[in-house]
């Protein structure tokens, strides 16, 4: 809703309290002199009701049960939230679902607090019209001046869960990130009791990924971001080890260290192929969110004139039609089946107007040997001529049915399946999804790699497209050949997910370097010289006496992403 609306309805809902208060006097002709007073809200309470999203209801109930199984990022693990102040929460769809998502579902909670039936409410926030179909929903809100009048003179840790609605009424599962709660000067001292939550300790232990929070606005984004960082580190190696144990169980590996699974992988493809094992790459890579950017940047740079995009070398998505000048607009996308007008890579299936080689699969029969054995139909690699369909790697041109990444001209409108990206040829203005390397003008010195290294530590990635090809070695057995089909067939998924692993443990890696580096040029100075003028401020020497343990999470953290990269490429380089 409109800012200025949402503040309406958050005061007739207090004036309404208070009537109804005023109201529940005794019978007596009392002029409400004597009246209990107003209850205080919550703060999550004051939070569901101050936080303003567009055209947004609150919903007197617990958030919905999910309904399916549909997965969720949310494109931000940290913010801090205070009054009369702006923010983004966005969502990233793991997967392309069959359904729009029509509204994004949030609560609110204490850390460590479970809030029954009937007590709790959540907000629905519609689903822009511009963000119908997409993966990235991105939620902007602004919040109300009276969010701590209620509230204890404190700061406070709140975690917000947010689902997804769809379509057809499924409830995806939910993700989980952290507020924090700034009302330490604009909070009530007379409304503080042992009721309040725990205040958050915001000098703890930076070594640690702890919380420190100084109330300065530059010196805090710098933790926050290197607290963000080593939280997705920590994801990144849960997502590789999940690919290292898959790609384990497929070669029937009791350990899954990638030097074994790297052994074990190159012996069986010598085994079984004459040449080796081929692959086509259509590589989608990871986008950094112009907004979520600016929005960092915002949370660090007061003075910084408005962000309205990024610049960006490599490729720009936009959700409209218009590119910067002088970019080249193409229409990308994956593509099951389907006519692509540009190149293909994946797949291209071609009906063969008469028998022969087919260098992919064959769908139909073959006069060679074939994984599905004698006397059945094939469809695998085939051995001699083929004769129906076959389904080709390729990186060209299809001239019958795509199954792949297209990549073709768009100056017009782009199909459903495809979307609008502008390529730069140098580096230009993005709104949109950078594809590549997003970088900053405006703002600090302090700022520009605080805000770029939260954008990045919770990037937005497209699934690659992996395409294996090989040729059976002479005198392999129909058996042989059948499990080895399809132990390469089921190494797609694990590969999807290694290379997605790669591209984000470049973007953090490139994101912590730079972090690290504004360290040593610009925040010791900038905490030494507040300390010059205010030498007793406590969070501050707190601030300075953890800079040293925030370099060495950070410089753990770098390895971690060092040794990721290593273990990714070892396996690699057996293809």
């Amino acid at each position: 809703m409109p800012r200025e609306t949402a503040r309406m309805t958050t005061r007739f809902f207090l004036l309404l309290s208070l009537l109804l208060t005023l109201a529940c006097g005794d019978d007596s002709g009392d002029t409400g002199q004597d009246s209990a007073p107003i209850e205080k809200r919550t703060l999550v309470q004051s939070l569901t009701e101050s936080m303003e999203f567009d055209q947004a209801d609150i919903v007197q109930k617990l958030l919905p049960d999910p309904s399916g199984t549909m997965r969720l990022q949310s494109l931000g693990d940290e913010q801090t939230v205070q009054p009369d102040a702006d923010g983004m929460m966005s969502l990233k769809i793991d997967s392309q679902p069959d359904q729009d998502a029509i509204a994004t579902l949030l609560q609110f909670s204490i850390p460590g607090e479970e809030v029954s039936e009937g007590e709790g409410s959540h907000i629905v926030v519609p689903v822009p019209e511009d963000q119908r179909g997409s993966t990235l929903i991105e939620n902007e809100y602004s919040v109300d001046t009276a969010l701590c009048q209620d509230i204890c003179d404190d700061v406070f840790e709140v975690e917000v869960k947010q689902a997804l609605e769809f379509e057809d009424g499924e409830i995806s599962l939910p993700v989980t990130s952290t507020l924090i709660v700034d009302c330490a000067e604009t909070g009530d001292p007379e409304r503080c009791s042992d009721d309040d939550p725990p205040a958050l300790d915001t000098c703890g232990d930076a070594s640690e990924g702890e919380v420190v929070y100084t109330r300065r606005r530059e010196i805090d984004s710098h933790f926050s971001a290197a607290r963000q960082l080593a939280r997705a580190v920590d994801r990144l190696d849960n997502d590789l080890q999940e690919v290292l144990d898959e790609l384990a169980g497929g070669l029937e590996l009791d350990a899954s260290a990638a030097d074994g699974i790297s052994d074990a992988w190159s012996m069986r493809v010598t085994d079984h192929t004459a040449d080796g094992l081929e692959m086509l790459l259509g590589e989608q890579g990871c986008a950094v969110a112009s907004r979520a950017v600016s929005r960092a940047l915002d949370q660090c740079d007061a003075d910084r004139p408005d962000l309205s995009s990024v610049p960006c070398e490599g490729e720009c998505r936009v959700r409209a039609s218009e590119c910067s000048d002088g970019a080249e607009e193409r229409c990308k996308g994956l593509l099951e089946q389907g006519s692509c007008d540009g190149s293909c890579t994946g797949s291209c299936t071609v009906t063969l107007s008469e028998d022969g080689p087919c260098m992919g699969t064959c769908i139909g029969s073959c006069s060679g040997e074939c994984p599905a054995g004698e006397d059945e139909p094939c469809d695998g690699p085939c051995a001699g001529d083929c004769s129906g369909e076959c389904r080709e790697p390729l990186a060209d041109s299809c001239d019958g049915v795509c199954s792949g990444l297209c990549d073709e001209a768009g100056a017009g409108e782009c199909g459903d399946d495809l979307a609008k990206t502008c390529v730069t040829s140098a580096p230009g203005e993005c709104q949109g999804l950078c594809f590549g390397v997003a970088s900053l003008e405006e703002g600090s010195e302090l700022c520009k790699p605080a805000a770029l290294a939260i954008a990045r530590a919770r990037v937005f990635c497209e699934p690659a497209l992996v395409q294996l090809s090989f040729g059976f070695t002479d005198g392999l057995d129909g058996d042989a050949q059948a499990d080895f089909a399809a132990w390469v067939s089921d190494l797609n998924g694990p590969l999807v997910e290694l290379f997605q692993v790669l591209a984000v443990a470049d973007r953090l890696a490139r994101a912590g370097g730079e972090l690290e580096q504004a360290r040593t040029d610009h925040l010791e100075d900038a905490v030494d010289a507040l300390l010059d003028d205010d030498p007793e401020d406590e969070a501050l020497r707190c601030a300075q006496d953890q800079l040293s343990g925030m370099a060495t999470r950070m410089m753990e953290d770098l390895s971690r992403l060092g040794r990721a990269q290593d273990d990714g490429m070892l396996i690699l380089s057996d293809i």
